[in-house]
């Protein structure tokens, strides 16, 4: 019985690994994402995307979320460095981007359907209601809170982007 179970998993393995190539079914093809991406202000939306995309996007958040503090203390360093705004702090409160991954798809209208079901059922969570109504803000406050975000994502830029070379030459160096 061990041997049947064993031999089925080793089957469905290679099965999977195959088709994960694009060596599956009807010639070569594309393995297909649908992910739900929170950006730093809690927003969500759903795209499709490949899963080598999926992957590299997954690997700049990792990255952006270990450089994040960095980044915080610096847009609040430049923030501060404006004669206007020495005595409000940074007006934004970020949280790290996530990426899930949802479901994975070869053929993309099945990946389209999928979509659209995460974002009908992500709708009809949001409009259920909710304990605290969030706060009204006004065209200044939302003005000002557009700018910190600018610049805080600028920073974040630019920490991450030195950590992904830093991270290549890390790797390039290392012996084979």
């Amino acid at each position: 019985m061990k041997k049947v179970i064993s031999a089925l998993m080793i089957l469905t393995m290679s099965l999977g690994v195959g088709i994960a190539a694009g060596k599956g079914g009807k010639g070569s093809t594309e393995v297909l994402s649908v992910i739900r991406l929170t950006d730093f202000d809690k927003s969500v939306t759903f795209e499709i995307m490949s899963a080598s995309d999926a992957s590299d996007l997954q690997k700049r958040i990792a990255i952006e979320t270990r450089v994040m503090a960095q980044a915080l203390r610096a847009a609040t360093k430049e923030w501060d460095s404006t004669v206007a705004n020495k005595k409000v702090p940074l007006p934004v409160k970020v949280t790290p981007r996530t990426l899930r991954v949802l479901n994975t798809h070869t053929d993309s209208k099945k990946a389209d359907e999928a979509l659209k079901k995460a974002e009908e059922r992500y709708s009809k969570e949001e409009k259920a209601p909710k304990a605290e109504a969030p706060k009204k803000l006004t065209d200044a406050e939302k003005t000002e809170q557009a700018k910190a975000m600018e610049i805080f994502k600028t920073e974040l830029d630019k920490l991450a982007t030195a950590e992904e070379s830093a991270e290549k030459q890390r790797v390039q160096q290392t012996p084979k």
